[in-house]
């Protein structure tokens, strides 16, 4: 079995087409056109943000699990870090960590 991955245009497209038209809660104010477009662009905004790796230097996690980047291109699972000063302590064997994100 093959798994054909979609992109996240390709998503946003589907996204888009299902939600547009709907008259229930359809902006008059602007077209078809517009209202696709706006669908499309506030789906890959999402997931561009859900998929952007944060600088622990700069943001801690506030979920209980996230995905973290090393500096060996290592991308591990933890669900537990502890800030000591300008350290952060990981639960697993990590170091030297670059970026983390949420799971999504």
């Amino acid at each position: 079995t093959v798994l054909i991955m979609k992109t996240a245009e390709e998503k946003a497209t589907e996204y888009a087409d299902g939600m547009y038209p709907n008259t229930d809660n359809n902006d008059y104010s602007r077209t078809p056109a517009e209202e696709w477009d706006a669908c499309y662009d506030g789906y890959v905004e999402g997931y561009n943000e859900a998929m952007r790796w944060r600088d622990p230097k700069e943001e801690l996690p506030e979920d209980e699990q996230v995905l973290v980047k090393t500096d060996k291109d290592e991308i591990l699972l933890v669900t537990y870090w502890v800030e000591k000063g300008d350290f952060v302590y990981w639960d697993a064997p990590v170091h030297n960590v670059i970026g983390w994100r949420p799971i999504e």
